[in-house]
């Protein structure tokens, strides 16, 4: 609302009639006489304030009151002035369209007396510039829309951007999509193609699920011909799916083509990668799952061989060869060493003898195998027998003291009786008592005589 001071107009109207002067009644009556002003076009120069034409129609003075502006666009105007010249001016800056406002003068006092007159102004919608487009500045993976891709700006001082299909989900690679430009209420639609390309990044995505069959097999027991079918499936794209054992499982068993496992070498943990290839949209994936196979058990057990032993002394033991078995002596302390060795002599032990737990079997059941360590060796021997005369009959036994038995003699040559001027050799055969052994090499005598040892199996 516009306000303007006071202003007064004195008329005299004189009017003669028949020679004589009268005076008429006095009237008060003002007009107000808007200015025009030219339109203009969107970021205009402001024009310059035009005179407000204000007119006293009555008889005599009139007293303005009160000078407002009213209507919708009465913000969209300036007044000025002061006695009686009064000027009205566009404010700068206005947005295209038409301001519309009405100047109402009230004059002597009452707001009954008003004058009015309706001032307007029109702003013109500007022409639209060239100017630059924006580009895409994030990168959408395969499966989002360009509407999740951010431009570098969505307006300038013309109007706004945005994608034109902003659904479109695009494939992957450096495609481009096209955003459009719109005006906005203060340009006019511009003469040139208010559509761009704008290049975009669309990433692969990571595969839909892909899974094996069953990702939590349970254990499986080892047999020889053990095999396991588990084929992976889902993701996305065309590529195709490999098998492969992981490191750390390498050894252990083969994986077919379509994901079988077979040629199981061990039991233990087998570990399957399944792999899918990439594609055009979609990067690589792998899936992971572990078979669990347990040893199977070994329902046989050692056979002993007769003797059980291959050698033995005073303080040790040593078993024949006996392959891919274990021994155990106490507890549960169990060696593949066939000896044993510290004990004590003439002593008993029982043995324990099984087969030992292989990469695909558990031990064996053990079977018990008595022993005895040696009481002592015998390394030396005295015998005395009746030395040959000629015409007496050959000597059959043979004395000497030591942890041994006395056999036969024989004679060679063997005549009996003795024949004269002959030369006889005496074999006499000796046998360790229980639990004594002779020693390899040892020193023997025949009536003080020197002995030669044959044929000695140290028993």
């Amino acid at each position: 609302m516009k306000r303007i001071e006071m202003i007064s107009f004195l008329l005299v109207i004189v009017v003669f009639l028949f020679g004589k002067t009268v005076y008429a009644a006095p009237t008060i009556e003002l007009d107000v006489t808007a200015p025009t002003f030219t339109a203009v076009t969107y970021g205009y120069t402001r024009p310059a304030a035009v005179a407000i034409t204000i007119t006293n129609n009555g008889s005599v003075n009139a007293t303005v009151s009160d000078v407002q502006l009213f209507g919708a666009g009465a913000d969209a105007f300036e007044l000025a002035g002061s006695g009686n010249s009064w000027t009205i001016q566009p404010v700068f800056g206005l947005n295209a369209g038409t301001y519309g406002a009405t100047i109402t003068i009230t004059y002597d006092g009452t707001s009954d007396t008003t004058a009015t007159a309706n001032v307007s102004f029109t702003v013109n919608k500007a022409a639209t510039p060239e100017f630059t487009w924006p580009a895409a500045v994030t990168a959408i993976t395969y499966g989002q829309r360009i509407s999740d891709i951010t431009l570098s700006f969505s307006s300038n001082d013309y109007g706004t951007f945005a994608w034109s299909m902003p659904n479109n989900m695009p494939n992957a690679g450096t495609p481009t999509a096209t955003a459009t430009f719109t005006p906005n209420s203060n340009h006019l639609v511009p003469g040139f193609p208010a559509f761009h390309s704008v290049s975009i990044v669309v990433n692969r995505a990571d595969q839909p699920e892909f899974a094996f069959a069953n990702p939590n097999p349970d254990a499986r027991t080892y047999i020889s011909n053990l095999t396991f079918d588990n084929a992976a499936s889902g993701g996305g794209g065309n590529g195709g799916v490999t098998y492969a054992i992981s490191d750390t499982s390498t050894g252990a068993a083969s994986v077919s083509s379509t994901g079988q496992i077979n040629n199981v070498a061990r039991a233990g943990t087998i570990i399957v990668v399944a792999t899918k290839a990439e594609s055009s949209n979609h990067l690589s994936a792998t899936a992971t799952y572990t078979l669990t196979v347990q040893k199977a058990e070994n329902n046989n057990v050692p056979t002993i061989p007769t003797p059980a032993l291959a050698s033995r002394t005073t303080t040790s033991i040593t078993f024949v060869d006996m392959p891919g078995v274990e021994f155990s002596r106490i507890g549960n302390t169990w060696q593949t060493n066939p000896t044993f060795t510290g004990l004590a002599a003439n002593q008993s032990f029982n043995i324990r003898v099984r087969y030992a737990a292989t990469d695909t079997h558990n031990a064996s059941a053990d079977v018990i195998v008595p022993v005895r360590t040696l009481a002592g060796f015998i390394n030396t021997a005295a015998i005395n027998i009746t030395a040959p005369a000629a015409g007496a009959n050959p000597a059959t036994s043979s004395t000497g003291t030591g942890d041994f038995s006395h056999g036969t003699i024989s004679w060679s040559p063997a005549h009996n009786p003795f024949q004269a001027n002959t030369v006889y050799t005496a074999t006499v055969t000796l046998t360790g008592n229980d639990n004594y052994e002779f020693e390899e090499i040892i020193s023997a005598t025949i009536n003080t005589l020197t002995a030669t040892i044959s044929d000695n199996t140290g028993e």
